[in-house]
Formats: structure tokens, sequence, C-alpha cells
């Protein structure tokens, strides 16, 4: 683990990005966007930096054990924080996504959680948090969040697959259709 001025200077540079990208992540999560596939190009990306040296985890079991461990409660977040958003097609049948306040407060119970390992981590077990493990943890949570929308879609008959569109055009409308 770096020490001093230097090892400090990383540490906030990964802070700042992180927050950086959380906050990108979680405004899109409120804008309307169509589901697509190509999104888990980001999942990919994702889990390259975290993967990247020094790695995610320190190589102890505590260590590797926390990072399991987040990373299931990371994927468990995502699938009501997923079915928790609105979903629509729209007049061609493209599927259509957007968050909503249980969408947010789900964002905010991962992140508690998040800090919680972080803390728990380090103040338990002296295992401090790598940024690697919250890239793999962002990475686990946004494709598990896709893979339950892309569920979802498929439910809507769209056109992702290939069923016709389904003239769906408005939230509720897909919600409607969604719960029947």
């Amino acid at each position: 683990m770096d020490s001093g001025v230097g090892g400090t200077a990383m540490t906030a540079i990964n802070a700042a990005v992180t927050v950086v990208i959380l906050a990108f992540v979680l405004v899109r999560q409120f804008v309307p966007r169509p589901v697509r596939a190509r999104r888990l190009i980001w999942v990919v990306v994702l889990l390259v930096f975290g993967l990247l040296p020094p790695g995610p985890a320190a190589a102890t079991p505590t260590g590797i054990a926390l990072l399991v461990a987040s990373l299931a409660v990371s994927a468990a977040l995502a699938m009501p924080r997923a079915r928790s958003m609105r979903l629509w097609l729209d007049e061609h049948g493209t599927p259509w996504r957007r968050g909503n306040a249980r969408t947010l407060l789900w964002w905010l119970t991962a992140i508690a959680v998040r800090i919680g390992f972080a803390a728990g981590g380090q103040l338990a077990f002296g295992e401090p948090e790598r940024a690697g493990s919250l890239w793999l943890g962002l990475a686990m949570t946004l494709g598990v969040q896709q893979l339950v929308l892309a569920k979802r879609v498929r439910a809507l008959g769209s056109p992702a697959g290939t069923a016709e569109p389904s003239g769906i055009r408005s939230p509720g409308d897909a919600l409607a259709r969604v719960r029947r």
C-alpha cells in the first residue's frame, strides 16, 4: 500500500474519479434512455479497470471474502432497483427506461451498503477499500440491472427480440402491461 503524500494524492484522485463517474451514472438513471444490449460495454470497461493492478482486494482470505460479499450485495441490490424503473415501448417498439424515486432509494441503499463494507473492512479487519473493488461493484450492479431490464423488455414483446411493436407509448401503459 502506498504511503505518504503520493499515496494520499492517488487516493484523492481515485475518490474524485469515482464520484464523477458515479454522478454521471446516477444522472443517466433518471433520464429516459433506450434499453440496449450494447450498454453492457460499460460493464466490460468497468471490469477491466477493476482488475488492473493493484487489484480489487488484498490477496488475503479476508480481503477476498469482503470483495465477494460486496459484489454479491451489489448484484442483489441491482435487481429491485431495475424492477423499480419505468419501462415502456415507443411508437417504433423501442424499449425505454427511466428511474424514479424508488430507483433513487435503491441507489442510495447500495451506496450506503458499499460505504459500510469499506468502513467495516477497514475498521474490523484492517482491509482498506481499493478503487478496483469500486469499479467491480459498479460493473456488477450495472450489469445485473441491465440483465433484469432486458428480461422485462422481453416480457413486453419488444423488437429487442423479434416481436412486433406493441404500441405502448407511455410509462404507465408499459407498467400496466408488465403487471398483467
